[in-house]
């Protein structure tokens, strides 16, 4: 898979800019232009990852994904709370790790996903 960069923004802002340089085109042309360009939104995985190393769930929310976030932050907040009674040892680097694996794999289901409907797209277009 190629290199792309990361870009943290959202699909709005992908509908912004195709609006507004759709308009411009058809202001220009006099009529509707089919789009020629697509602007990548591919997260991270080592960012998910990373994210996830500081605070279970994190990664989770950057692969927006709030409510899975949340749950694998308060999960992770009562099992260290639990370190105190010395079952929450074992468990709260349990989570920990299922954490950061779970958003470093979720990052890269996203991006195949993505480069598979870039594909779907750029195909679509040559017909």
């Amino acid at each position: 898979m190629p290199n792309r960069p990361a870009y943290v923004g959202s699909f709005l802002i992908e509908k912004f800019v195709r609006c507004i340089v759709y308009s411009l085109f058809q202001d220009i042309l006099g009529y509707a232009v089919k789009p020629v360009f697509r602007i990548p939104l591919f997260h991270d995985k080592l960012v998910a990852a990373v994210l996830s190393f500081f605070w279970a769930g994190l990664g989770q929310i950057y692969n927006g994904q709030l409510a899975k976030g949340i749950g694998f932050m308060v999960l992770y907040a009562f099992s260290v709370l639990l370190i105190i009674v010395l079952i929450g040892i074992l468990l709260a680097p349990i989570v920990w790790l299922i954490g950061m694996w779970d958003a470093y794999r979720t990052a890269q289901q996203y991006n195949e996903r993505q480069l598979q409907n870039e594909r779907l797209y750029y195909d679509s277009l040559r017909r």
